[in-house]
C-alpha cells in the first residue's frame, strides 16, 4: 500500500478461504473493522492493552509497541437469521441470552439485539450474533449458542452423546508368576467367563515364559471385571497387572499361531550327543588341549587360595582319536560264525 502511494494506519487483515481442489489459501477480502467475526476470533487472543495500540497508531508510534497474543486457538460461532446472506428475515428476536450466559459466562456476544431491546431496533439490528471464545471454553461457545434462537425458528440442538459401551475383549496380564502357565491360566481365569483366546509370551529359543500374556473373552462385560478385579491381585508373591487393551491398539498378528505349544528342549539328549560325537584326529587334538587348557587355569586358581592339593592327572591319548564305530549286516555274521564252526 506504501508502494502505492495509499497511506494506511489501522488493523489490516485478511480474509482467507481453503480452495477445495487444491486445498491452498485464497484471499478473499481485506478487512479493517473490529465488528467482523473474523477480528473478534482474533481479538480473544490479543494480550496486549488494545487501548495503548490505537493510541499508538494514532500518534505514529507503532514501532514502539508489541503485539503479544496467548498460545492456542480460539473459535466464533456464528449465528444468522433466516435467509442470510441473501435477503433475510427482519426484527427477529435472539432470546435466552441469560441462559447462555449462565453456561459459559467469559463468553462474549457481539451484534444483533437482544429480547429487551425495542421492535423497532430489533427491525434496525444485525443480521448475525457472534459468539467467540478462546481454547477450552470452545465447547463452552457451542453449547451457549444453542440457547440462543431466533425469532421464527427453533434453536439448534446438540445431539445426544450415547455412553460408549464396553467392547475391550482383550487383557493384557503382567508379571505373571513361575509355573503358572496356559494351563493354569486357563482354568484360573474360565471361572470368571468363557475364554476365546489365551497366549503367554514364551522365547523362541529356550520356550521359557516371559511373565506376561493375553486373555481375549467373549464377553466385554466379563473382561472388564477381571481387568477390575484381578489387578494388583497377589499371586504366588506376584502383584498381577492386568489392563483392558482398546480394539483400535490390539495388535492384528497378536493371535497368530496362539494354540501352538512350545515343547521343552531335552538337553540331556543334546548334551550326549555333542559329547558322543564322532570326531577326526585334529579335532580330537583340539577337545584334549582345552580340557588341559582348562586344568591347568584351575590349578593356578586353588594355588592362588593357598590351597594345599595336587590335582590328578587327566587320562587320555592325544594321539588316537576314538574308533569309529562300524556298521555291520547281523545275518553275515552268523553266517560267518556258521562256516567256521563247520
Amino acid at each position: 500500500m506504501s508502494a502505492e502511494g495509499c497511506k494506511f494506519v489501522g488493523v489490516l487483515y485478511a480474509g482467507l478461504m481453503i480452495e477445495k481442489k487444491s486445498g491452498l489459501p485464497k484471499l478473499i477480502e481485506y478487512n479493517v473493522r473490529f465488528g467482523d467475526p473474523e477480528c473478534q476470533v482474533l481479538m480473544v487472543r490479543l494480550e496486549s492493552d488494545l487501548a495503548q495500540v490505537l493510541l499508538a497508531a494514532c500518534r505514529g508510534q507503532l514501532s514502539e509497541v508489541s503485539l503479544n497474543w496467548s498460545a492456542g486457538s480460539a473459535m466464533v460461532v456464528v449465528m444468522a437469521s433466516k435467509g442470510y446472506p441473501g435477503p433475510y428475515e427482519k426484527g427477529s428476536v435472539i432470546r435466552n441470552l441469560d441462559e447462555a450466559e449462565n453456561v459459559a459466562p467469559s463468553v462474549k456476544r457481539d451484534g444483533g439485539k437482544g429480547e429487551k431491546g425495542n421492535e423497532e431496533a430489533a427491525e434496525q439490528s444485525s443480521a448475525q450474533l457472534s459468539v467467540s471464545t478462546h481454547n477450552k471454553e470452545a465447547a463452552a461457545a457451542a453449547t451457549a449458542a444453542d440457547f440462543l434462537p431466533l425469532e421464527g425458528g427453533p434453536a439448534r440442538k446438540l445431539p445426544e452423546e450415547k455412553p460408549k459401551e464396553d467392547v475391550a475383549k482383550v487383557l493384557y496380564i503382567g508379571r505373571i508368576p513361575h509355573g503358572f502357565y496356559e494351563k493354569e491360566m486357563e482354568g484360573f481365569f474360565g471361572q470368571f467367563g468363557v475364554i476365546k483366546r489365551l497366549r503367554i509370551a514364551r522365547n523362541k529359543k529356550t520356550g521359557k515364559s516371559k511373565h506376561f500374556g493375553f486373555i481375549e473373552f467373549e464377553d466385554p462385560g466379563v473382561a472388564k471385571v477381571v481387568a477390575e478385579t484381578m489387578h494388583n491381585y497377589l499371586l504366588f508373591e506376584h502383584l498381577l497387572q492386568v489392563h483392558l487393551i482398546p480394539p483400535q491398539q490390539v495388535h492384528p498378528k497378536l493371535w497368530k499361531g496362539f494354540n501352538y505349544r512350545v515343547k521343552p528342549l531335552n538337553w540331556v539328549q543334546i548334551e550326549r550327543k555333542r559329547h558322543d560325537k564322532e570326531r577326526t584326529l585334529e579335532e580330537h587334538k583340539k577337545l584334549v588341549e582345552k580340557i588341559l587348557k582348562r586344568d591347568l587355569k584351575r590349578q593356578k586358581r586353588i594355588e592362588a587360595a593357598g590351597i594345599d592339593y595336587e590335582c590328578p592327572e587327566i587320562v587320555g591319548s592325544i594321539e588316537q582319536p576314538a574308533p569309529k564305530k562300524r556298521k555291520t549286516d547281523r545275518k553275515k555274521v552268523d553266517l560267518i560264525g556258521m562256516k567256521s564252526k563247520h
